[in-house]
């Protein structure tokens, strides 16, 4: 019998002991569930005010996307009404780089202006000149290679030296003797 009342004892203080554990287990989890339940209720006011500012933002953002768009229809209306104000008349300037197949003087001069005064390279020289036109409103009727602004730019240094040369000899007093 005395084995017997010392089973059940020892049943009864292992059985204490489990409800111990489980009471403890118990109250780390309702601590846990109240620290979620605090975290996930200022997780939802964060969550809320920033649903409502991204409301706030969407529909100043329709917003200027529709002003936007209404602004371009109403300049493209502006630009029709424009052109058909001015009929036929309108019409875009030409610049023309060649005439009767040769390069005019104002086209030689622009290129020389743009390689000697702006230090524009030659291989560019064709992209300014249709960059500048296009920003003016003009149409450029034809093209230059590298090649002929080189030239154009070798001509002008000779008629440099050509002036030069004739302008020491119509001068009155010269240190030079050219005879």
């Amino acid at each position: 019998m005395e084995a017997r009342a010392h089973t059940y004892e020892k049943k009864y203080r292992n059985e204490r002991k489990k409800l111990a554990r489980k009471g403890k287990a118990l109250a780390a989890a309702q601590q846990r569930c109240m620290e979620v339940s605090t975290t996930c209720s200022a997780s939802q006011s964060t969550l809320d005010t920033l649903r409502a500012r991204n409301l706030v933002l969407s529909r100043r953002n329709r917003t200027l996307t529709m002003r936007n768009s209404r602004a371009m229809k109403a300049k493209k209306r502006a630009m029709v009404e424009e052109v058909d104000q001015a009929g036929p008349k309108m019409s875009k300037p030409i610049l023309k780089l060649k005439g009767k197949g040769n390069f005019t003087d104002e086209s030689r001069t622009m290129v020389r202006d743009l390689v000697a005064t702006l230090n524009v390279p030659a291989t560019s020289v064709n992209g300014v000149v249709q960059v500048v036109a296009g920003a003016l409103g003009a149409e450029v009727e034809g093209a230059m290679s590298c090649r002929s602004v080189r030239r154009m730019v070798l001509e002008g240094g000779i008629a440099a030296e050509a002036q030069l040369v004739d302008e020491i000899n119509q001068a009155e007093g010269s240190c030079f003797d050219l005879t």
